[in-house]
């Protein structure tokens, strides 16, 4: 991008996030400010509460499961649908059970948990049963509204699955830099060490904690067709910019039709690229 009117600026030693993601992982009971004391309390509270807990997010998670699956027959998707979107499907249910236990420990109110669940279920099942998934645009724009904020839906998403307590955001001082060169009207490049597709949502709940949210809400990340053909993962990418294409990995698959498309959308996606950066203001997120 040689002809980019804003370049991005070199960082000292960039800062990243640890975050661990066991079976079932932990949030933090309170905020790092709480003492000792006070934090044993609580987790000895936690620990006598969760049967109640567990026996009350059970019966929710039955309830709306339920109701989701009543929307779904509603719907009336075609044989081929039905029969494309049963793996899908059938991961979901495996996944709920384990779902349900990281609210149990992170202490969900119930109401606020009913809610989330509905609305995922909901996303999640229309995004399955849909006749052809969404249709991604080479530069696409997070769906904020008008009805559900899919950012925010994300973020609440994968909030219960964060151990808070055990995970840190190391080199504070290179995200203070990066906003000041953002707010310049400069680009910043992040070429990340990926882990899980969880990233961004992940960036987004450590940054909230440290008060620069924004930074990853703004954030543009490359996306591979992965992350926007996985029925599952449609909603979640829905709630993020991204910069769509196909790695090199997977342009030689398909015919010479399908090659010609996928190499024509890289073009388009690069093309795309190149405005922004012109334009100046944005993070990149290269994983």
């Amino acid at each position: 991008f040689a002809g980019a009117a804003q370049t991005p600026r070199p960082l000292p030693t960039p800062g990243h996030s640890t975050v661990r993601w066991p079976d079932v992982v932990v949030r933090a009971a309170g905020s790092s400010s709480q003492g000792p004391v006070s934090r044993l309390a609580g987790d000895v509270a936690a620990i006598l509460s969760a049967p109640y807990r567990f026996v009350r997010l059970a019966s929710i998670t039955k309830e709306v499961a339920a109701e989701a699956k009543e929307r779904a027959k509603s719907k009336k998707p075609s044989e081929g649908r039905k029969s494309a979107g049963a793996g899908a499907s059938a991961t979901l249910k495996s996944f709920l059970p384990t779902y349900m236990r990281s609210h149990v420990i992170a202490r969900t109110p119930p109401d606020e948990y009913r809610e989330l669940l509905s609305n995922s279920l909901q996303l999640l099942l229309d995004s399955i049963l849909a006749e052809e998934p969404y249709p991604f645009e080479p530069y696409h724009k997070a769906i904020r509204g008008p009805g559900i904020d899919l950012y925010r839906w994300g973020n609440s998403f994968f909030r219960s699955m964060v151990k808070f307590r055990n995970s840190r955001v190391l080199g504070i001082e290179n995200v203070k830099a990066i906003k000041e060169i953002v707010e310049a009207g400069e680009n910043v490049i992040l070429l990340a060490n990926h882990q899980t597709e969880a990233d961004p949502q992940v960036l987004s709940l450590l940054l909230q904690r440290e008060g620069y949210e924004e930074l990853a809400a703004e954030s543009i990340f490359v996306a591979g067709h992965k992350v926007t053909t996985d029925r599952l993962a449609i909603p979640f990418s829905q709630g993020r910019n991204l910069l769509t294409i196909f790695s090199k990995k997977y342009l030689d698959e398909g015919n010479s039709e399908q090659k010609e498309a996928r190499t024509e959308r890289n073009k388009q996606t690069v093309s795309e690229m190149q405005r922004l950066m012109k334009e100046g203001g944005h993070i990149f997120w290269v994983a």
